[in-house]
């Protein structure tokens, strides 16, 4: 399958088009990676001072707010921000649980 070279043809703004043509390239999974790939850093980098609780909850809710920014600008499925979104509500539910 051959793809279009020329991303800056009937486009918009260098990030934005870019950002669809990665999209393009990678069969619409660059930014859901991407996206995992922050959560897992947030979570890996917070878990010796905080714990599992608190390191889950706000790498879920830092996923989940990035999940909400790129679905508007259509780079990610809404079944991904949906996902993402309902882990953010459980990791709030984990650090309120575990700070009783």
């Amino acid at each position: 399958m051959a793809f279009d070279t020329n991303i800056f043809e009937g486009c918009d703004g260098l990030f934005f088009c870019l950002s669809l043509w990665y999209n393009t390239v990678t069969f619409d999974w660059f930014w859901v990676l991407m996206l995992l790939a922050f959560g897992v850093i947030l979570f890996m980098a917070t878990i010796t001072a905080f714990g599992f609780g608190r390191s889950f909850g706000f790498a879920s809710v830092g996923m989940s707010l990035g999940a909400l920014f790129m679905v508007q600008l259509g780079f990610i499925p809404v079944w991904f921000m949906t996902l993402s979104v309902v882990a953010g509500i459980i990791g709030i539910i984990i650090m309120f649980n575990q700070g009783k």
